[in-house]
């Protein structure tokens, strides 16, 4: 089974949100290899963001957030998440405030969208960082979806 890696471009400043991010991270690894790395904000520059991603994420199936991307329900997404661990490692990213340029876009594996709103990138990692654990938990028919 690969390991699952989030990348989150800049650091997740609020406490109650790093908070959950541990959370859900102590919950991940109980099923699957699990790290979160934060990687130095780029300022106003896409550019910067996405070599640094890149350089980051390697060879791995690159997972972006982006609004941009496709929609899945969490039983979706669950069964991709399969296969891609199944594959081996996969890296998700979520960008700053300056979003991806074109060349990260072009350089990932599949895009996905959480929502068309628009929300905080720090917010969006945690939400990540959840999706992942209710996937795993419908993979392992765990209670915590609920079936909804």
């Amino acid at each position: 089974m690969g390991r699952i890696r989030l990348l989150t471009v800049g650091r997740m400043r609020e406490p109650g949100l790093r908070t959950l991010m541990e959370e859900y991270g102590r919950r991940i690894r109980a099923w699957a290899p699990w790290e979160w790395q934060e990687l130095p904000a780029a300022g106003a520059d896409p550019a910067r963001a996405a070599a640094r991603l890149l350089q980051a994420a390697g060879p791995e199936r690159l997972i972006l957030l982006d609004v941009e991307g496709e929609r899945p329900d969490s039983h979706g997404f669950a069964r991709r998440l399969e296969a891609w661990m199944a594959a081996g490692p996969v890296t998700l990213a979520v960008a700053g405030a300056s979003g991806w340029d074109t060349r990260a876009r072009a350089r990932a594996d599949w895009r996905w969208s959480l929502s068309p709103l628009t929300f905080p990138h720090q917010l969006v990692a945690v939400l990540v960082a959840e999706q992942v654990y209710r996937a795993l938990t419908i993979l392992h028919h765990h209670p915590y979806h609920g079936g909804h």
